[in-house]
């Protein structure tokens, strides 16, 4: 058993005598004091975008010290800092610290590493209550130190740079943040009409550092989707992404505005999931239209061809990724069209894929579907007719540069 002691003014963090455990990984401590009753008393934090970088004022004052200084650590960097003479004292052991504070996210994972050539780093994490949640002393190998941790709640969370034993010398402190955090996924489930009132707040999930929610919708293939949010509270903007149940999107509005809206043709019959995203708390109102499946609308998705009988749409995926987007559709007369994949080549005006449906009924008796790859991504091609509802679909392999005629399909 190793004693330390950690301890900070009840104006800051007040942190007790920790009895943890010598290990060569993360130490969870068995005691923690919750003093403060909001983490780093007399601290500013502000926002800055969506990264959340938090900008502090202010300084704890610890008994027989000059005060302790607060830094901010945002997602991404890594600060120097050095250890010494003038630093906090945290106890009777002599060490020296730094404290140091980022904003996190419930359900963000975030990565401390702490670096010294100078003395043998420890680390410490606190909550925005000013408890000590986590210590670790050579996680990160040698004397360097490392913290893991699923953050339990939104806030202002704290970093103690420490040491093992009284040394002065420099060292480097770094914070990684999951951009995308794996909370629980609540998805509920709605229909079309009406009107959905909903409410976005730090108890939702987060993903690319925004909250969203989550609704869920059943459509039919061909059928045209559209759906609207505008905000209702006094703050924030609302934005939409429609997906497939694999996470595939399907078409996106980046949350810039109090209104965001959607129009698009579902590829295929199944569940739909419709996230709104929100840049900060807000309240929203959201309607869903599904239209008629007897029209063809030319939406951003889809093709609209040989007077409106036919609704085209594809969607590929990078052999080398695997990942998958829908096309981008580039319509030409009332015969061709094509098709881009910007979720794949960030480039909407590189054509990938050719169109043709014509009225062969003259002939044989039928319409004829003729496509042609311009790209190696692998993608599937779906052709519906409104007047019928009959659905042809059309598989191109990746890696190769084909294309396919059906003179039968319709």
């Amino acid at each position: 058993m190793l004693l330390r002691k950690l301890r900070i003014s009840t104006i800051a963090i007040v942190l007790s005598i920790l009895t943890i455990h010598a290990s060569a990984g993360p130490l969870e401590l068995e005691r923690t004091t919750r003093i403060s009753p909001k983490f780093l008393e007399g601290i500013s934090a502000l926002y800055r975008d969506a990264t959340r970088e938090v900008v502090a004022t202010g300084e704890f004052t610890l008994p027989g010290t000059t005060g302790c200084s607060v830094t901010p650590l945002a997602c991404g960097t890594e600060r120097s800092g050095l250890l010494g003479p003038g630093d906090c004292i945290p106890g009777s052991d002599g060490t020296y610290m730094d404290i140091w504070t980022f904003q996190g996210i419930v359900g963000q994972t975030v990565t401390i590493t702490m670096r010294s050539e100078s003395f043998d780093s420890y680390l410490y994490l606190a909550n925005p209550s000013g408890g000590i949640v986590l210590g670790d002393d050579n996680s990160a190998g040698a004397l360097d130190a490392r913290i893991e941790f699923t953050l339990t709640e939104t806030g202002e969370w704290g970093v103690v740079a420490n040491q093992l034993s009284p040394a002065g010398g420099p060292y480097q402190l770094s914070l990684e943040c999951s951009a995308s955090i794996n909370c629980p996924v609540q998805i509920r489930g709605t229909t079309c009409g009406g009107i959905i009132a909903g409410t976005i707040d730090a108890t939702d999930c987060v993903r690319e550092g925004l909250p969203v929610e989550f609704w869920s919708i059943t459509g039919t293939a061909g059928q045209n989707l559209v759906v609207t949010a505008n905000r209702t509270s006094t703050s924030g903007s609302v934005g939409l992404v429609i997906s497939d149940e694999a996470g595939t999107t399907l078409a996106t509005d980046s949350p810039d505005d109090t209104t965001s809206s959607l129009s698009v043709t579902l590829p295929a019959t199944g569940t739909w999931v419709i996230t709104v995203v929100g840049t900060a708390a807000l309240e929203y109102n959201m309607t869903i239209d599904c239209q008629s499946l007897s029209t063809c609308f030319g939406t951003t998705d889809s093709l609209c061809l040989n007077d409106n009988r036919f609704r085209v749409t594809v969607v590929a995926r990078d052999p080398r990724t695997g990942r998958s987007a829908f096309g981008q559709a580039a319509p030409y007369n009332d015969i061709n069209g094509f098709f881009t994949f910007p979720g794949l080549t960030q480039d909407a005006a590189n054509l990938e894929v050719f169109v043709k449906v014509l009225d062969g009924r003259t002939n044989n008796g039928h319409f004829w579907v003729f496509y042609g790859g311009l790209t190696d991504f692998a993608y599937t091609l779906t052709v519906f007719e409104t007047s019928t509802g009959r659905v042809k679909t059309y598989n191109k392999p990746g890696l190769e540069f084909v294309g396919g005629a059906d003179t039968s399909a319709f």
